[in-house]
């Protein structure tokens, strides 16, 4: 839980940050920065961009992504077959990374689940 909430926090504050100073430039209307990305400012070398975009979205976006997508279908489970939530969770983890050991003995029983 807490490398989840480091990590969207980190990810909200960088995304707002590089959004505020893209409004700021725009305002300004300098043309050279209107190609500042989400992630990262046009005013940085090419060989800074593409790698904190890289990590950016590998180490923090697709994760978060993925855990958020997890939450949503573990919740729809749960309340399908009559799991817990927590139950229902590690049977959507262990379906997500495909492991050969379940982390739940549960199995769906109905024809919703």
């Amino acid at each position: 839980a807490g490398y989840i909430g480091i990590s969207t926090g980190l990810a909200v504050v960088w995304i707002l940050v590089l959004w505020r100073r893209r409004a700021a430039y725009h305002k300004a209307a300098k043309a050279r920065y209107a190609r500042d990305g989400l992630l990262v400012s046009s005013s940085w070398p090419s060989w800074v961009r593409k790698p904190v975009s890289f990590l950016i979205f590998n180490f923090v976006l697709l994760p978060n992504a993925c855990l958020l997508s997890g939450m949503v279908f573990a919740g729809l489970l749960a309340v399908c077959e009559g799991w817990s939530w927590p139950v229902s969770i590690e049977y959507v983890i262990t379906n997500m990374v495909d492991m050969s050991t379940p982390l739940t003995p549960v199995m769906p029983q109905t024809l919703q689940g």
